[in-house]
């Protein structure tokens, strides 16, 4: 879906609809083919992966980053364009620096699975969020929204955006909004 101007303003203040919010794509390089050319195009954006340290270029392609978004900056309009639908990641709106919200995420990525063996828990994939946020217990939604306002991210329904917020206490909500400039 190619955006215009106006829709992308529209998506725009939408994302960014209070002073003081950032928001941080956290986007999988394995869902989202050339990841990593755009990613060096998004400049003066800051961006950092998951995975942390030194990996070789294979695992880097496919690893999942953290990219600061900002109105008005050029990867928005490549992104928006081409992300929704293709559940290429999620949006994090936040009160917190860029910084503290990507260790948040780095923190999250692995996880102690059956006998404490370690797993990557794929959280940026919306499919896989919207099936983990039902079964997790309030501490564990408090965890995972521990600096997130809220999270945008495709909903089932085409065209859709499910934004995804969590009370203090772990209660899990969600609504669903059309995709700006997709037909009604």
């Amino acid at each position: 879906m190619a955006i215009d101007d106006g829709t992308l303003q529209q998506f725009e203040s939408a994302l960014w609809d209070e002073p003081g919010t950032g928001v941080v794509a956290i986007l999988d390089g394995a869902s989202v083919p050339g990841l990593r050319g755009q990613l060096r195009k998004a400049w003066p954006a800051r961006v950092e992966c998951l995975m942390g340290g030194y990996l070789e270029p294979d695992v880097a392609e496919v690893s999942p980053y953290a990219v600061e978004l900002h109105k008005g900056y050029a990867f928005n309009r490549w992104l928006f364009d081409n992300m929704w639908g293709a559940h290429w990641g999620i949006l994090v709106r936040s009160r917190e620096p860029f910084g503290p919200v990507a260790r948040h995420f780095r923190g999250l990525f692995i996880v102690q699975g059956p006998e404490h063996k370690p797993l990557y828990f794929r959280f940026y994939d919306p499919r896989a969020l919207r099936l983990v946020l039902p079964t997790c217990s309030p501490q564990q939604v408090t965890s995972i929204f521990a600096c997130a306002r809220d999270i945008w991210m495709d909903a089932p329904a085409p065209g859709s955006i499910d934004i995804v917020s969590a009370s203090a206490d772990g209660v899990v909500t969600s609504r669903t909004t059309p995709v700006p400039g997709s037909p009604a």
